[in-house]
């Protein structure tokens, strides 16, 4: 602010500052107004509008790609060297890591991006066995919750822990200095978010 009580620098006349600025107007200052913006059909569904179509989009593929279903319904495998090639994979290509330049940090987000990778196959075929038989679905939504650390418990429902441990091994790290590089998340202390860590 200026000594004048004034928020524009004195390098800008103040009838362009005016102008340029929305709610800020003088009577000799014409007040300038955005054009609004009008939305437009585009792209793939106006040829469809333009044929005659009703200008929505297909949600769901027209044909199947097998290759993209048997990919999607076999295992990720779990072999030691699949395992090394996704763990190097994320420090490489998700957090952009060398050997020479990555930490133990990067080895754990690495490493749990890779176990997410297959957690979230196991969840899609999940829902998908879900949505075929038509089950009914409940949502608990809480504020909070004592989850605790996450990275251990998931290895030892893969029963991976010791592919992992040989993984991080080979790479100069162990994995009990991996598994103390995840936070505790320690939201909450009720006993409804215990209740709903259990879903």
């Amino acid at each position: 602010m200026n000594q004048d009580g004034s928020y524009f620098s004195m390098t800008i006349p103040p009838s362009t500052a005016k102008a340029t600025t929305p709610g800020v107007h003088g009577p000799d200052v014409p007040s300038v107004q955005p054009t609004p913006l009008k939305r437009v059909v585009s792209g793939a569904a106006l040829k469809e509008l333009l044929a005659g179509g009703g200008g929505t989009q297909a949600k769901t593929p027209s044909c199947e790609d097998t290759e993209f279903r048997a990919y999607a319904h076999s295992e990720i495998a779990r072999d030691v060297a699949t395992i090394k090639n996704s763990v190097v994979m994320h420090l490489t290509a998700t957090f952009l890591r060398t050997p020479a330049s990555m930490d133990s940090g990067h080895a754990y987000l690495a490493s749990a991006f890779s176990v997410r990778d297959r957690l979230l196959q196991r969840w899609n075929l999940t829902n998908e066995y879900h949505d075929k038989i038509g089950a009914k679905r409940v949502y608990y939504m809480s504020l909070e919750f004592l989850i605790g650390r996450t990275f251990d418990n998931a290895l030892l429902a893969l029963q991976l822990r010791d592919e992992y441990a040989k993984v991080l091994g080979d790479v100069g790290f162990r994995l009990e200095d991996i598994i103390d590089e995840e936070r505790d998340a320690a939201l909450g202390n009720g006993g409804l978010g215990r209740l709903a860590a259990c879903y």
